[in-house]
């Protein structure tokens, strides 16, 4: 009587019709090893798929093909590897044909032990997380899945394994350097007399350790992107924007130190992280203080705005016949006494200075929009009234180019405007509107950006149209809406969100790279405004309950 399943089904064959294996007692069982071998005594009348041998035990159980190395007959496999000493196993032939699968009788038998895993040689020899490595040796477990690689303790991805090679994947981890390979076949196991070298990010030099936030420094080394798809930079704690990244140089914009120091130099170690792995550069860097305090106007002046002339700073109210004038020689602020204010209160008006002349452009109060448009003589301190203007707003940004001034309102018109003559040409509509938005155009390397929550566009002014060039993640938040400023021929955002970050737009690559914290606490009734002495850059607060001034002093 044979045994067989297949189909799940169990029953007396005839042997006549089916092939019929035998076991035969174990041969030289020793310390090496033990084989087995078997004889079909009856041929099947349809062909054999596979044949080969099953053993094991309460432990561990094991199935070992040989129908791909003996032909069809008289066979046997010299088991050498993954036996326990002083255990008793119990070993049988199989055959299996497109139907059916037949064991041979079961023969039982006393281990005497096994040869050891050996580890001949691996290849490559160094290489990083994720790296293809392949070991050949033997001895390794006839059971795919008792054989295990370790790699400096750490579990190993098997990707292939035959009788004498293992194919594996360096795992994952924050170590660098010089690693032993483990493999573990059953409870056997060895050492690999070599070891394999993880090699992780290495800096080999910083183009320079000390400068402001905002600025570019290049980082030289290697091994930057090769143990994982993601690399950061971090001066101390704060992560850097990175704005090129190769295998063997980044360039890094130098972040913000913490607002706890912005106002002082804050010493910060260079760290690249690439996957896992990560260096540190030996040397410190030095984030430079970007911001002084300066003295602000000693009480609150609301809805106003600070207008510059003449490398002095001023600020009008509109409730007292007083200019505020602010000397950065002395840091000093003092009063004159002016022309009265001929306009209703406002708010969002613009203030555009041409030569000696301040033009109080639109604006609102509770919404009611202005008509009147002023002029006001710096020098003299007069005011004068002007023919009212073709558009309302009540909220607008503009730029000058080519000796124009332009005005794009939030309901998205767009005016060319010539102040002096009172002449004005309504051009092509910008394709959004901001009335209760953000809005900012700004003028970087002579062509004209205007920046939106969520688009930056540029205008293309022979053809009269704009173009859509990238993306922002500019945002309202709950202290308000985001507000723009040029300075030094680039275009910036101060976005109130919870980082509070000024960003510089990158025209090369159209993108906002951080460049520093926003020195001015903001809070829901801050009134900023930004103001520019001798290429210097002020931010100061005309709020009520919190007057500060703040001079970027970036060189």
């Amino acid at each position: 009587m044979l045994s067989f399943t297949g189909c799940e089904q169990e029953a007396e064959i005839q042997p006549k019709d089916f092939p019929v294996v035998i076991s035969k007692p174990v041969e030289n069982a020793d310390s090496g090893g033990v084989t087995f071998s078997a004889e079909i005594i009856v041929k099947a009348k349809t062909n054999l798929s596979d044949y080969g041998f099953k053993w094991g035990n309460s432990g561990a159980q094991f199935t070992y093909s040989i129908s791909g190395e003996k032909s069809i007959g008289d066979f046997s496999l010299h088991v050498s590897s993954d036996l326990k000493n002083n255990e008793v196993y119990t070993y049988r032939a199989y055959v299996q044909t497109s139907e059916f699968l037949i064991l041979g009788n079961e023969i039982e038998f006393l281990s005497k032990g096994s040869k050891s895993p050996v580890i001949e040689s691996f290849s490559p020899n160094e290489g990083f997380d994720g790296t293809t490595v392949t070991v050949t040796g033997s001895y390794f477990s006839l059971n795919p899945e008792r054989n295990k690689i370790a790699v400096n303790g750490q579990h190993a991805e098997i990707l292939f394994q035959g009788n004498d090679t293992i194919v594996f994947k360096i795992p994952e981890s924050d170590f660098a350097g010089e690693a032993q390979i483990k493999i573990f076949a059953g409870e056997d196991s060895v050492i690999s007399r070599e070891k394999f070298t993880i090699k992780g990010p290495e800096i080999n030099n910083i183009s320079s350790l000390k400068g402001y936030s905002g600025e570019y420094i290049t980082i030289s080394g290697r091994n930057f992107t090769k143990n994982g798809e993601k690399t950061e930079v971090y001066f101390g704690t704060e992560k850097a924007f990175l704005t090129t990244v190769s295998d063997t140089e980044i360039t890094a914009v130098v972040p913000s130190q913490p607002y706890f120091s912005l106002f002082d130099e804050y010493p910060a170690i260079i760290k690249i992280v690439n996957g896992l792995k990560s260096a540190e550069n030996d040397e410190d860097y030095t984030i430079l203080p970007a911001w002084d305090k300066r003295t602000s106007i000693p009480y609150s002046i609301q809805n106003e705005k600070v207008f510059t002339w003449n490398n002095n700073a001023y600020v009008l109210e509109q409730s007292r016949d007083v200019i505020h004038i602010y000397d950065p020689q002395t840091d000093k602020w003092s009063e004159e006494t002016t022309a009265s204010h001929p306009a209703d209160r406002y708010e969002n008006s613009l203030h555009i200075v041409l030569n000696d002349t301040l033009y109080l452009v639109g604006g609102h109060w509770d919404f009611n929009l202005q008509e009147e448009f002023w002029s006001f003589n710096i020098k003299n301190r007069q005011w004068h009234r002007k023919q009212d203007l073709p558009f309302k707003f009540t909220n607008a940004t503009y730029f000058k180019l080519n000796n124009a001034i332009h005005i794009i309102t939030g309901n998205g018109e767009h005016w060319k405007c010539n102040f002096a003559d009172e002449k004005y040409e309504k051009l092509n509509n910008f394709p959004e509107t901001f009335t209760n938005s953000f809005g900012y155009v700004f003028l970087s390397e002579n062509k004209v950006f205007m920046v939106t929550y969520g688009k930056t566009f540029q205008y293309d002014d022979t053809e009269d149209t704009w173009l859509e060039k990238t993306e922002n993640n500019f945002s309202r938040s709950f202290y308000g809406h985001c507000f723009g400023f040029i300075y030094k021929n680039n275009g910036y955002v101060c976005d109130l969100n919870y980082e509070e970050k000024i960003y510089r737009y990158d025209t090369g690559n159209d993108r906002w790279i951080p460049v520093s914290l926003i020195p001015v606490p903001i809070y829901h009734s801050s009134l900023i405004s930004v103001f520019f002495l001798k290429d210097r850059l002020y931010f100061m607060d005309l709020n009520a309950y919190n007057s500060q001034m703040y001079l970027y002093k970036t060189d």
